[in-house]
């Protein structure tokens, strides 16, 4: 609705209900609705949202980079921690093993 309202050329887009508090939301659909807002400023259009929203907010809220105590083992939106070490490395495994697809074979026996 959000990419509607910019189409049909509203000049301030008001949001109500759009609270994006819960995990699966913030997964799943936050950053779509963020990026139309961020769209949407970019052209002058004036966004408002309710107080209680966390669209545009930091997960914790608090801003990036900004120092505070808290143990991130018990704040992980994603599961990562949760992870185990196989499951971490096989990212790495696949990037190693393209690197190493993308090698030339400079052995002439093998050729």
């Amino acid at each position: 609705m959000l990419a509607y309202a910019i189409y049909n050329g509203y000049e301030k887009i008001d949001m109500y209900g759009i609270d994006m508090a819960t995990q699966r939301e913030y997964i799943l659909e936050r950053g779509g609705i963020e990026f139309w807002v961020g769209f949407a400023m970019g052209r002058g259009i004036e966004v408002t949202n309710t107080k209680g929203s966390m669209v545009c907010k930091p997960a914790m809220g608090v801003p990036y980079g900004h120092k505070y105590s808290v143990d991130m083992r018990a704040v992980d939106p994603y599961d990562l921690l949760k992870l185990n070490k196989e499951e971490r490395d096989a990212g790495d495994m696949a990037d190693d093993h393209k690197k190493r697809k993308n090698k030339k074979n400079t052995n002439p026996a093998l050729a």
